[in-house]
């Protein structure tokens, strides 16, 4: 026996075409479409590298700067045009020991004297933005620079010239080994390095350097929709959970993946994006678009938003408690060292949610924290409401199934120790306990295996620790076979307006069919999707309405022919024969 609502969706989407998780995935890719920032400036400004170097050197960077300030992909590089052509490099670094920076050296600059090694040593201010450096020092044409020194870890710049003076290499180590004599020169830069210029350029480069950057920026998505019936209890939008990763290349040339979690807020108007669920809940997009019957004015509905919590973070939280006085509420979900770290929520009198923050170091004094009052279980109303079935008695037909819905008093039911027993023609069905308490609304799900032509009394008991029940409500189903022999499904389809069509690459085609409303209803039928050969999605009886519309995705059309069809199936399962069908062959280009 399933202990969680199960959706009466006959299928999901197991692959790219999920209904769900493409929907998901194409909102999270807008949204992040909408979040990118470029920017772009001189790389080096100012007239110290002027007197070094003849290029002009831009810097560009993108990043997916989500609405909680934080930033979740970044790509970054320096262009240097040279003549018709533009070089892109990875980073100062990259430029300054590439053939570029030595070409576009002045002839005018000579690196000879203290006086030349000032300069250049300001100049590396501008690369490596350490204002405080070691000195530098030359054992003949070759000068090292020592920007830092850190636990015998020396940092050097490495520059060779010829015999008159003309710069010919550089190159950089971080872990420099060899003696070097005295080191000299100021220790902070001694020309005019803080200045900044806009970037103005041509349209062409502009262009160049947005193209590379979006190259750069290269990662895979993955997005899932946060499904609870809690959560709408609390905010009217939606929540989606998003993984982002990326191919990275750490200082040794290693090789790894690196995935980000991020966070989607879906409002009637606009997708938010956070980096944690700490930093969204506390924003006050997400704040104003709370369910408005929402309150928290009790401990029924703390607990209820604390429920939601534990949905959002999905973390194991053994040690958290609420707590209210006043206008404020404490949501611990862990002590250290005397303080707790979670939430802090301020509230109207009515219990209007004004402001919520995630802090790590709540002090937990009694100002803040009162002892509940004991638990009495005869002023709690322990009735077993049941919201679904909504009959006592009923019928329904071989192969579908049936879902539960039941309410009591969960803040109780947990106080008490309570959980549910199940039973089917009065014996033992199956029970529900779980340490972190029992929710109400309690879903639960009766298979088509547990109901074979006939009928069947099932009964849900809330009990309290031990054998004694708190509540009981029962029902009884008749299950009637399913017979619909001489029945016109009467299937057609209406998009595409033919059976055979060509279609470009990446094109999402429409699909709508019409049926038998009536008799799709009175059997209990499902509308199923098939696309080369797999289940892929549909609609179960309960919601399926004719028209029926749909898209097939473009992300799943690749160049080649695909075969999809749409058909009526009886309830019961996918490997039963189609009560009716229509194919569509489709050649992408």
């Amino acid at each position: 026996m399933k202990q969680l609502r199960q959706g009466f969706l006959l299928f999901i989407f197991i692959i790219l075409t999920s209904s769900l998780s493409a929907g998901a995935l194409e909102m999270v890719e807008s949204a992040i479409e909408s979040s990118k920032t470029s920017y772009y400036e001189m790389a080096f400004p100012g007239p110290v590298f002027q007197e070094i170097s003849s290029a002009t050197v831009y810097a560009g960077s993108i990043e997916l700067l989500l609405h909680d300030g934080s930033v979740a992909l970044e790509s970054s590089a320096l262009f240097v045009p040279e003549g018709n052509s533009i070089q892109s490099f990875g980073g100062a670094e990259d430029y300054l020991t590439s053939s570029s920076f030595i070409k576009s050296v002045r002839p005018s600059y000579l690196l000879r004297s203290d006086e030349d090694a000032e300069l250049f040593q300001s100049f590396l201010y501008l690369v490596d933005g350490n204002y405080f450096s070691e000195g530098y020092c030359n054992k003949g044409n070759t000068w090292y620079f020592v920007r830092d020194e850190f636990f015998g870890d020396v940092e050097v710049w490495i520059i060779e010239t010829d015999e008159a003076g003309h710069i010919s290499s550089a190159t950089h180590e971080y872990d420099f080994q060899m003696e070097l004599p005295e080191l000299r020169g100021s220790m902070t830069p001694l020309h005019q390095v803080d200045q900044h210029e806009g970037c103005q350029t041509t349209e062409s480069i502009m262009h160049y350097m947005e193209q590379t950057l979006f190259e750069n920026l290269s990662y895979t998505l993955k997005a899932q929709a946060v499904e609870n019936p809690i959560l709408p209890q609390i905010w009217d939008g939606n929540w989606t959970k998003a993984w982002i990763t990326t191919e990275e290349i750490d200082s040794d040339g290693y090789e790894y993946t690196s995935t980000l979690t991020i966070h989607a807020y879906e409002t009637e108007e606009e997708v938010y994006l956070f980096g944690s669920i700490e930093a969204a809940l506390g924003e006050p997009v997400v704040i104003g678009d709370m369910n408005p019957s929402f309150t928290l004015s009790g401990d029924k509905q703390a607990s209820l938003f604390e429920q939601a919590l534990d949905i959002l973070l999905n973390d194991n939280a053994p040690e958290k408690y609420h707590t209210g006085q006043g206008d404020t509420w404490l949501f611990i979900r862990q002590e250290w060292f005397g303080e707790g770290m979670g939430f802090i929520v301020r509230t109207h009198e009515q219990g209007e949610i004004l402001s919520l923050e995630y802090s790590y170091s709540i002090p937990l004094g009694e100002e803040l924290v009162e002892e509940e009052p004991p638990f009495d279980p005869s002023s709690v109303d322990w009735t077993l409401t049941r919201v679904e079935p909504e009959k006592d008695s009923f019928r329904v037909m071989e192969g579908e199934g049936i879902p539960v819905t039941l309410e009591f008093d969960a803040y109780a039911a947990n106080q008490m120790g309570s959980w549910m027993l199940t039973q089917l023609n009065d014996e033992f069905y199956g029970m529900s306990y779980d340490s972190a308490g029992l929710s109400s609304p309690y879903y639960d799900w009766i298979s088509t295996d547990e109901l074979p032509v006939g009928d069947h009394t099932f009964s849900y008991s809330l009990m309290e620790p031990g054998d004694i029940p708190l509540d009981t409500i029962t029902f009884t189903v008749t299950v009637e076979p399913f017979d619909a022999s001489g029945v016109d499904w009467n299937l057609r389809l209406v998009a595409p307006s033919s059976t055979s069509l060509n279609s470009p690459q990446g094109e999402s085609i429409p699909l709508i069919v019409t049926f038998n409303d009536e008799a799709t209803a009175q059997y209990g039928v499902n509308l199923a999707l098939r696309h080369q050969g797999e289940i892929v999605g549909g609609e179960s009886s309960r919601n399926l309405r004719s028209p029926f519309e749909t898209m097939i995705p473009g992300s799943i059309l690749t160049p080649g022919f695909h075969i999809v069809d749409v058909f009526l199936l009886p309830p019961g399962g996918a490997d039963k024969a189609p009560l009716a069908l229509k194919s569509i062959t489709i050649r992408v280009f």
